[in-house]
């Protein structure tokens, strides 16, 4: 993961290293954090 930025609406949007990105909502990013333990 590259970068993490607030979306439009009520989400986030994840830059990946490869240079795509995607859009999660709030409680998959807490997920993703807690996968990861950052």
């Amino acid at each position: 993961m590259k970068s993490v930025e607030p979306a439009v609406g009520d989400g986030y949007e994840l830059e990946l290293r490869d240079g795509s990105r995607i859009e999660v909502s709030r409680r998959q990013l807490w997920e993703l954090r807690e996968r990861l333990s950052l």
